[in-house]
């Protein structure tokens, strides 16, 4: 019954991706966004652009227009390039561009914010690292989303807009996913024996863990338990705003065209991260955004990108544990 489930729902995923193709997919904008893409992705990488140029600002206020005009201006390159000539009278509509420099300026402050430092203030070294990497994505989790949720209380609902940018609860598709999840994992594990894999994850190793919990007296276990929460609920964060504010939130004003700027954008958002990583993540924001905008859910994303994230996580500490980089936890 539920391998039936899978059939049916990929047969409905294929026909989003094949009736999208077919009615708004030109060659001519394929081309010119692989470029932009390419551009961006070689310029940001060869000059190691967000960690060199962006982050030097952390702590200052230009810091969040930094991030702010980092995930902005790809966006409208991108907007500009494959809005068709007989559809430019979209872009005269004021409140479109008022929900975009929001929407914006709402991201930057979640990827600018520094404000867990002064909550963390008198805390011992050891204790200060690892509650650092546990907030932030907490941080961002409730700025985004709180944020976004005010912007579709007081505004997008009174326009008619039914649901909070794809966060109805439906149920329908989720063994299908399920099964993506499962064909993920094969796929996942060969990436583990690349090199930029293993320096960037598992990320967990980067907080000081075991440290922490030997002065609080834990199992180890419980601080992987606890900073693997918090990680993934950014996740939750990353779908609410790429596939339900950008794709969801901006198609009554712009359509159907809201999936390739949006793609571009998500794949800025993977600057810092592997190179593969980030060129992948073109092609799974477009898939996503497709589902997203066809179906009108975004939970199906929620749980393959937090899946995928989870797998990362494991198979990268395997993979340490096994060269004998990183002790087993208890």
């Amino acid at each position: 019954m539920a391998f039936l489930m899978l059939i049916c729902a990929m047969k409905r995923f294929i026909g989003y991706l094949k009736e999208y193709s077919r009615e708004h997919l030109r060659l001519r904008n394929i081309i010119l966004v692989v470029i932009l893409n390419t551009l961006l992705i070689s310029i940001n990488f060869y000059f190691d652009f967000e960690n060199n140029v962006v982050d030097r600002f952390y702590g200052q206020t230009v810091y969040t227009l930094w991030y702010f005009l980092l995930q902005l201006i790809p966006y409208l390159i991108c907007l500009g390039l494959i809005l068709p000539s007989n559809e430019r009278y979209r872009l005269k509509n004021n409140y479109l561009w008022i929900k975009i420099f929001a929407g914006f300026f709402i991201l930057s402050l979640d990827r600018s914010f520094y404000g867990e430092p002064y909550l963390l203030e008198g805390l011992s070294p050891e204790v200060y690292r690892y509650m650092l990497r546990l907030l932030k994505p907490l941080s961002g989790t409730i700025i985004v989303f709180g944020l976004l949720f005010i912007w579709y209380v007081l505004l997008d609902r009174r326009r008619g807009m039914d649901q909070f940018y794809g966060l109805k609860i439906n149920n329908k598709d989720k063994v299908a996913y399920l099964y993506l999840l499962l064909l993920m994992i094969p796929l996942v594990a060969a990436a583990s024996f690349l090199p930029d894999f293993i320096a960037y994850y598992p990320k967990y190793k980067k907080t000081g863990g075991a440290l922490f919990a030997s002065i609080m007296n834990w199992p180890e276990v419980m601080a992987v338990i606890l900073y693997e929460a918090s990680y993934l609920s950014s996740f939750l964060t990353v779908e609410l705003f790429f596939r339900g504010f950008l794709i969801m939130g901006l198609a009554p004003q712009l359509g159907k065209h809201v999936v390739l700027p949006a793609a571009t954008t998500y794949a800025v958002l993977h600057f810092g991260k592997p190179i593969g990583e980030c060129i992948s993540s073109l092609a799974g924001g477009y898939i996503l955004g497709v589902i997203a905008l066809y179906s009108r859910s975004i939970w199906g994303g929620i749980l393959v990108h937090m899946g995928i994230a989870a797998l990362m996580e494991w198979f990268a500490y395997l993979q340490l544990v096994w060269r004998g980089e990183l002790p087993p936890i208890q």
